[in-house]
């Protein structure tokens, strides 16, 4: 595998592990309370979300995704669990996502022994954006 595609699935991997992990908010959110919390992760996650869509390794979505995110934006659609349960698992089904979730918790680890209190879901999310900015310096 090339390293453009171990990078797109990386990306794909990392972005279904994220909306699992605004799913996950929601649903502890309904439990336990903390609602707000959740909903400025998912509303931020799915910013993200729009910007990544251009670089969406399942072609079928990339269109969706960015409506999707629009629709967030707009402040249309605010039923997280349903959108991330749905993209979720279309992303997590690439046969590539195997061996970029153990890349990516490698990274996690390896960031988790320098930052000890670090949460998982915000350093996901800012290497999410970092994509943003890396496409954004490849296409100038």
């Amino acid at each position: 595998m090339t390293d453009h595609k171990h990078k797109i699935a990386s990306i794909d991997v990392e972005l279904a592990v994220a909306l699992e992990v605004g799913l996950t908010r929601v649903e502890r959110a309904e439990q336990l309370g903390g609602m707000a919390d959740a909903l400025v992760f998912n509303r931020e996650l799915w910013r993200v979300v729009g910007f990544l869509a251009d670089g969406a390794k399942l072609q079928r979505c990339r269109e969706e995704l960015r409506d999707t995110a629009l629709a967030v934006a707009q402040g249309k659609i605010d039923h997280f669990a349903l959108i991330n349960r749905r993209f979720a698992g279309l992303f997590a089904a690439q046969p590539e996502a195997y061996g970029a979730m153990g890349a990516m918790l490698a990274d996690w680890r390896t960031f988790r022994r320098n930052a000890p209190k670090a949460e998982f879901s915000q350093w996901l999310l800012d290497r999410l954006e970092s994509q943003i900015e890396a496409r954004h310096l490849h296409a100038a």
